[in-house]
């Protein structure tokens, strides 16, 4: 979602969420 970021095919938690 807004916090989650699919990076890389990985599922990281980041602040800003694009």
């Amino acid at each position: 979602g807004a916090f989650e970021y699919w990076g890389k095919g990985t599922m990281v938690t980041v602040s800003s969420g694009t």
